[in-house]
């Protein structure tokens, strides 16, 4: 399984953090600062997973997961947020077709488990191809 993730942010500390973390559990980390990047690299490079957060300059990312999911139905999109609004409830985030969400700031051990629930999902889903 390949092992690529976009991680979408305007805030470049955050990209940072999570590159590192990424790229230490031996993860291919592409970043973006905007949607309108994030939407031409992933066209670009099709990464499994796709980690972005819900607010956004121009764009949000429910307009992101929802362009990944019309790209890649299979894609797994899990939102961010440093602060849950009621603006994005759960049923929205669904409806909009996230697969998950994560408060920031996001931990080494938070990113972990969600690698590995992703390989667990890709792994599963390849052996139905």
């Amino acid at each position: 399984m390949r092992k690529d993730i976009l991680v979408v942010d305007d805030e470049e500390s955050i990209l940072t953090v999570l590159c590192h973390i990424f790229t230490e559990l031996g993860w291919e980390v592409y970043t973006a600062k905007n949607p309108d990047d994030a939407i031409i690299l992933f066209k670009r490079v099709q990464p499994p997973l796709v980690l972005t957060d819900l607010r956004l300059d121009k764009l949000s990312g429910v307009t992101i997961c929802r362009e990944v999911k019309n790209i890649s139905p299979v894609t797994i999109v899990v939102a961010m947020s440093g602060f849950f609004s009621a603006d994005y409830s759960i049923a929205h985030l669904r409806r909009a077709g996230f697969d998950h969400l994560l408060d920031k700031p996001i931990k080494h051990e938070t990113c972990k488990k969600l690698v590995d629930a992703v390989t667990t999902c890709r792994v599963a889903w390849e052996k139905l191809m």
